[in-house]
């Protein structure tokens, strides 16, 4: 697990700004992945009120919220940086979990845990804490930056001889090992192939 400071967090997020902002006119990405990378504005101006503490030893329950908030930082900053490469909105977010708003309010969350643990007292981070709740709501409310039924679907490829098992939701997985049928009493709901990949 990376170990993450204040400082490298809020670095993180500003790179994750700007790749927003490359792609901040972009119109067909929607309202709501705008939305997103908006708010990535509070999400900077707390963690620069929060660096001059980040040499401070945090108790361990506010080390867990930084780790949280910066592993989401890294996600947002994936997702953003792939849209900036062009790459479709809805292939860079890979799961609904990898959703910019889910990623955004998962740091604001964390963050708000953060001053909260902490017990600053400070008026300013009194006021930030309540709007990255306000901040939070809103995008709560809104819809899904990545309509029902257009999300990937899971992907497996087998590039060698080995066995390959694939645990996706519940139900039956059929995961045979050795020879003979592999499908035993399945049904495709989707477009199967089963060709060989190209290399």
């Amino acid at each position: 697990m990376a170990s993450y400071s204040i400082a490298n967090v809020r670095k993180i997020v500003e790179d994750a700004r700007t790749k927003y902002q490359e792609v901040q006119d972009v119109e067909s990405l929607g309202a709501i992945f705008h939305m997103s990378g908006k708010a990535l504005d509070p999400v900077v101006e707390v963690l620069k009120r929060l660096s001059p503490v980040d040499g401070d030893t945090l108790p361990i329950e506010s080390d867990g919220s930084l780790e949280a908030c910066g592993e989401k930082a890294q996600l947002c900053l994936k997702v953003f940086g792939a849209v900036a490469q062009k790459m479709s909105y809805k292939d860079a977010a890979q799961n609904k979990e990898e959703k910019v708003e889910c990623l955004v309010i998962g740091m604001m969350s964390s963050l708000k845990d953060l001053i909260v643990r902490e017990g600053y007292a400070e008026e300013s981070t009194e006021r930030d804490a309540k709007q990255l709740q306000a901040e939070i709501e809103k995008l709560k409310k809104a819809e899904s930056s990545v309509p029902k039924g257009q999300q990937p679907q899971p992907c497996f490829t087998a590039r060698d001889t080995a066995h390959q098992s694939n645990y996706v939701g519940d139900g039956p997985q059929y995961n045979n090992h050795g020879s003979g049928n592999q499908f035993a009493g399945n049904t495709f709901s989707g477009v199967v192939d089963f060709r060989r990949p190209s290399s």
